[in-house]
């Protein structure tokens, strides 16, 4: 099943890079979150 979903993908990319000539991502925003707070002194 993984290889399956991996070999859609590839097929993806491999579309869009023969149409467009590029592959990109859609735009996200990352943002960073402090998930280890430093101790208060």
């Amino acid at each position: 099943m993984v290889i399956h979903d991996i070999n859609k993908v590839k097929s993806y990319l491999l579309k869009q890079l023969s149409v467009k000539g590029y592959v990109s991502e859609s735009e996200a925003i990352y943002e960073l979150t402090d998930t280890h707070p430093q101790p208060q002194s």
